[in-house]
């Protein structure tokens, strides 16, 4: 480590995040800790330590410092933000107790919070818990016009060979009254999960998003290569 002399805390710190932003894990450590030394009761210094340690494997370090953070911070936002990355950190242990307690924690923390939603849903995927449809009608109400969104429950699902349950949820979400752009994002998240199901499918559905979105965006919009890119596809 560089020998800053008489530093402060928030030379030590800052140093250690420009390692980290850097993705040089093993050099930021030993100033985080330096930082720690010299205030002990820092949440960030704690947290950034911890997911430093998570970043090279060392597992037991990156538990104590992020474990630490949850305790020390008093912004309920941030407690959610270290109890997640101790439910990630178990997750990868495959301590199934441990992980699905800590991101349970993270969502009590701070509810409707996309990335606290997307990895609970992802844990009770994988072990078939029947709360998973509890989360995933929470994720979809967050914006159901956020591509990103839909992007991200297509891929959750077709990780655990679920698709068949999101596109009945899907299904009863174009029964309702709903605002074309969702509409749109209905449509084409249909279409992609049936293009590796049925083709035959997945091109009625693709059609029906680009009559949809033709209705709210110019022609030159990326969404509409994407389907023609898919369809394409298909007719092949």
């Amino acid at each position: 480590m560089i020998d800053l002399g008489q530093a402060d805390f928030k030379t030590y710190f800052e140093v250690g995040g420009s390692y980290f932003s850097q993705n040089n894990y093993e050099a930021a450590i030993p100033f985080f800790l330096k930082s720690i030394e010299l205030k002990k009761n820092n949440g960030d210094a704690h947290y950034n330590l911890g997911e430093s340690y998570l970043y090279i494997d060392s597992i037991e370090s990156a538990l104590k410092y992020s474990k630490n953070a949850i305790e020390l911070y008093d912004n309920k936002s941030y407690k959610s933000d270290a109890a997640r990355m101790v439910g990630i950190i178990y997750d990868k242990t495959n301590d199934k107790e441990n992980a699905l307690k800590y991101y349970e924690l993270a969502n009590k923390l701070d509810p409707n919070n996309f990335n606290n939603l997307k990895v609970l849903l992802d844990n009770y995927l994988k072990y078939n818990n029947s709360k998973s449809n509890e989360i995933l009608s929470q994720i979809y109400n967050l914006d159901p016009t956020e591509p990103n969104i839909f992007n991200e429950l297509v891929n959750i699902y077709k990780e655990y060979n679920k698709n068949e349950i999101l596109i009945s949820f899907f299904k009863t979400k174009l029964s309702e009254k709903n605002k074309n752009i969702v509409d749109g994002n209905l449509y084409l998240c249909l279409g992609r999960i049936y293009f590796d199901i049925d083709k035959k499918i997945s091109k009625i559905y693709l059609i029906k998003a680009k009559e949809t979105f033709s209705l709210l965006f110019e022609k030159d919009h990326m969404v509409f290569e994407l389907i023609d890119d898919l369809v394409n596809k298909i007719d092949k």
